[in-house]
C-alpha cells in the first residue's frame, strides 16, 4: 500500500493528505464495501482488517506524526515506512525507528553525475568530486547537476563546479523546469517554522561561523524586550529546526547548518531583518566570542591575560567551561566562528563580507 501525504505541500492551497482521505483510499482497495464516516472509526477498521496480514505500508512525505499515526497497520507481521523532511520524533512512542538518510559517499555520487555528464566526468575526476561536494552529496541536488550536464553536452564539469561555486549556488542554479527545487523545498521547511524558530533561523545565517552554541544561540535570537526565559525559548526555537531538519546536533548544545542550508538562511537573514537588527545580531555574536574566549584565556593563562578583554558586566553570557579541556575543546570547536569574529570586525561598516 502507498499514499503520498504531501508534507511538503504545508502552505500551498490543498495542504498534507488528511489521514481520513487516506484511510478511505486504503479500505476501499482492500474491498470494505462502507467506508465509516469519522478518522477513529476508519483508523479502527483499518487495524482490524489489516490484523495478521504480511503487509508492507509505504507513506511518503508525510507532515507531523499526528498525521501518520491513525495510518499504522494492527499487523504485527506488517512494515510500515514513513519518509519525511521532518525527524517525527513523536512516532518513537509508536515504536518507530528512525533512520536519518546522510548524503552519498563520493564514489556513489559521482556515479550519478556520470549518467548525464557521461566520458567528461572520468576525464575531470577533481571537477567532479567538487560538484558532488557543492551538492553536498545529495542525490536531488547531484541529480539535478547530472542533468544540467546532459542538456548542454559541450559544458565541462569544471564549468559546472565554477558556476555551482558563485553566489546562491547549487540552491538557486539547480533547476527543474526552471523552478529552483533545492530553495522552494528549503523555503516551505521555513515557511512553516514557528516565528521564534523562523527568526532564529534568520539571524543563524548571518552570523559568519559554521558551529552554533546554545549561549549564542541565545544571545542572537532573543533581543532585549524579549529577555524574560531567553534560554528556554531559544531551546524550543532550536528544537523546532532540528526536527524540521534545518539544522543538525553535533554535540551537547552545539549546532551545525548543512552546507546547502546556510546561504537559503543567509539570504533570508538579509532580506527579512532589517538594518538595524542585523547589526544588532553580529554584535551580539562578537560579544559572546569576546565573552567565552575571555573566559577560555583565564582557565588556560590565568597569570598572561591580556588587556581589554573583559566586556561590561551583563552584556552576553559566556558559554560555561569546566576547565582547560573543555576551554580547549571550545577553541578547537569554535575557532572558525572566531576568526569570522575578528574580520567582520576588521571590514569597514558596511562593507559585505566576501563570498556573502
Amino acid at each position: 500500500m502507498y499514499a503520498d501525504l504531501a508534507g511538503g505541500s504545508a502552505d500551498g492551497e490543498s495542504g498534507p493528505a488528511s489521514p481520513a482521505t487516506v484511510l478511505e483510499a486504503f479500505l476501499i482497495a482492500l474491498g470494505v464495501p462502507s467506508v465509516p464516516a469519522g478518522t477513529a472509526q476508519r483508523s479502527a477498521l483499518w487495524r482490524s482488517m489489516t490484523s495478521g496480514l504480511r503487509l508492507a505500508v509505504l507513506l511518503d512525505n508525510a507532515f507531523t506524526a499526528a498525521q501518520v499515526r491513525p495510518l499504522l497497520s494492527g499487523s504485527p507481521t506488517g512494515i510500515t515506512v514513513v519518509t519525511s523532511r521532518n525527524t517525527l520524533t513523536g512516532l518513537r512512542v509508536d515504536g518507530a525507528s528512525v533512520h536519518r538518510l546522510e548524503g552519498l559517499p563520493a564514489e556513489s555520487a559521482v556515479a550519478l553525475l556520470a549518467v548525464g555528464g557521461g566520458a567528461r566526468v572520468a576525464r575531470e575526476p577533481a571537477a567532479a568530486h567538487e560538484v558532488v561536494r557543492l551538492c553536498g552529496g545529495l542525490p536531488l541536488t547531484v541529480g539535478l547537476a547530472s542533468a544540467q550536464l546532459a542538456i548542454r553536452p559541450h559544458h565541462s564539469v569544471s564549468a559546472l563546479a565554477d558556476s555551482l561555486s558563485r553566489g546562491q549556488g547549487v540552491v538557486e542554479l539547480l533547476r527543474v523546469d526552471g523552478e529552483a527545487v533545492m530553495r522552494t523545498a528549503l523555503d516551505m521547511a521555513y515557511d512553516v517554522l514557528p516565528e521564534a524558530g523562523a527568526r532564529l533561523y534568520r539571524r543563524m545565517g548571518l552570523v559568519p561561523t559554521d558551529r552554533h552554541d546554545l549561549r549564542m544561540l541565545t544571545a542572537i535570537a532573543v533581543d532585549a524586550e524579549r529577555a524574560q526565559d531567553a534560554e528556554h525559548v531559544t531551546a524550543i526555537a532550536v528544537h523546532a529546526l532540528v526536527e524540521a531538519n534545518l539544522v543538525e546536533e553535533t554535540g551537547p548544545d552545539t549546532y551545525r547548518f548543512h552546507d546547502l542550508v546556510q546561504p537559503h538562511a543567509r539570504r533570508l537573514g538579509e532580506e527579512k531583518e532589517e538594518a538595524g537588527r542585523r547589526a544588532y545580531v553580529l554584535r551580539r555574536f562578537v560579544d559572546w566570542c569576546l565573552s567565552t574566549a575571555a573566559s577560555a584565556e583565564e582557565i588556560l593563562t590565568p597569570s598572561h591575560r591580556l588587556p581589554g578583554h573583559d566586556l561590561p558586566a551583563g552584556s552576553v553570557e559566556p558559554t560555561p567551561l569546566g576547565g582547560p579541556d573543555e576551554a580547549l575543546a571550545w577553541l578547537d570547536t569554535h575557532r572558525n566562528g572566531l576568526l569570522g569574529a575578528v574580520r567582520h570586525c576588521a571590514r569597514p561598516a558596511g562593507t559585505p563580507a566576501a563570498g556573502d
